[in-house]
């Protein structure tokens, strides 16, 4: 059963990575189709709001996090199923210790909740930042003749990598808050793990048997993913 179990779950796993790099592949040529359609309609006023920097962000980075989303959409059903069904399991290993590792998912979702806020703004901040210096790179392209004839190269250069060391600068603070959103997710199954063993052991008096840990710890990482 156990050898069957994995080789199903090895062959759905290439058969979801397959679909989804189809799905991936289909959903950001449409996307890209539509927005190449409508530039090539735009008025005169719309042009004067979308600038080819705007256009040129839609292509590279908003179509691939709408392509993202759509790849992990399937997570929002998937992983609270998942989550209840090891806590189902683990109310029946550990009884109701298992609670204590409710409370520290709760808190650790919480604490997720907070980076999560912080990165938001961050992306937010980062993209007005390369909004504005693709717009300006692109008013410097459009209007290069009179920029050389003014002897303005140095000015529009200093503009635009001032521009882009405060993308940086966001960036740099992005990469940051990822890195401790993903050590507190990494780590959570850890302090889900021990918190629900300490207060089986300690605080009900109950005694761990080799079965009890392997299968305890198998459900535990069963909510890494999700977590």
């Amino acid at each position: 059963v156990l050898t069957f179990s994995r080789a199903l779950v090895a062959i759905l796993s290439c058969q979801y990575s397959y679909h989804s790099g189809i799905l991936s592949a289909a959903v950001s040529s449409g996307l890209k189709d539509c927005i190449f359609r409508k530039t090539l309609r735009l008025s005169t006023d719309s042009r004067r709001i979308y600038t080819g920097g705007n256009i040129t962000n839609y292509y590279t980075v908003d179509i691939e996090r709408i392509v993202d989303a759509a790849v992990a959409l399937n997570n929002i059903w998937i992983f609270p199923i998942q989550i209840i069904l090891a806590m189902v399991l683990l109310l029946e290993v550990v009884s109701y210790s298992m609670f204590a590792g409710l409370v520290s998912i709760i808190i650790i979702l919480i604490a997720n909740h907070f980076t999560s806020t912080l990165q938001k703004y961050a992306n937010d901040e980062t993209m007005d930042r390369k909004d504005k210096r693709m717009k300006l790179t692109s008013e410097v392209f459009g209007a290069m003749l009179i920029i050389r004839l003014n002897a303005w190269e140095d000015n529009f250069l200093q503009r635009i990598l001032d521009i882009r060391k405060e993308e940086l600068l966001c960036i740099w603070r992005i990469l940051w808050i990822a890195a401790v959103n993903i050590c507190l997710l990494w780590m959570a199954p850890c302090i889900v793990s021990v918190s629900t063993i300490i207060v089986y052991t300690k605080v009900l008096g109950n005694s761990m048997t080799a079965s009890k840990i392997f299968t305890a710890l198998a459900l535990f990482r069963m909510l890494q993913e999700p977590l």
